[in-house]
């Protein structure tokens, strides 16, 4: 992170948030040597136009997440100890980096399957209507040949309910 600093009264003021004061602390020889400069450290910017403390917008896209995890990974690994990820209590890069491989691998094939699946369907859908049509007519005719025994539908395979529909009272 940079800091904005200027000079007033022979002394270099720097505004900086939180996070690098911390930062300064806990190394300490770098404060030394920050301190012979005589800066002063303020935790509120004193300019005009303050920055935010900076938003991180995570996508909706698992691709793109496990895209950035593994760019993430890669320079956790190319740090080696000095990377700051380390100090992570709850998460494990050694644990989780090589999961995310597989992960784009498993996210890959259902992308694939999903694309299979919208053809497919598309497919059905082209001939859908015209065997619904034929369905239809048929049943329309079998119930007109079996007007007394509407029953007999089912030796064709139709689910014939003869059960009497309860009238729905509308609410006023």
């Amino acid at each position: 992170r940079s800091a904005k600093s200027t000079k007033r009264n022979n002394k270099l003021n720097i505004v900086f948030d939180k996070s690098i004061s911390v930062f300064i602390k806990r190394h300490s020889s770098n404060y030394k040597k920050i301190n012979i400069f005589e800066i002063l450290l303020i935790n509120k910017p004193t300019s005009i136009m303050a920055r935010t403390k900076g938003r991180v917008v995570l996508s909706k896209n698992p691709k793109e997440n496990l895209d950035l995890a593994q760019v993430i990974y890669n320079k956790h690994l190319e740090l080696g100890t000095e990377s700051p990820l380390k100090i992570l209590e709850d998460i494990n890069w050694a644990a989780v980096g090589p999961k995310i491989a597989t992960t784009l691998n498993y996210h890959t094939q259902a992308e694939a399957l999903k694309a299979e699946s919208e053809k497919s369907y598309a497919e059905r859908d082209k001939t859908l209507p015209e065997v619904v049509e034929a369905l239809k007519q048929s049943i329309a005719l079998l119930k007109a040949s079996y007007g007394k025994n509407p029953k007999k539908l089912a030796d064709w395979g139709v689910n014939v309910d003869d059960s009497p529909q309860v009238k729905k009272i509308k609410k006023e």
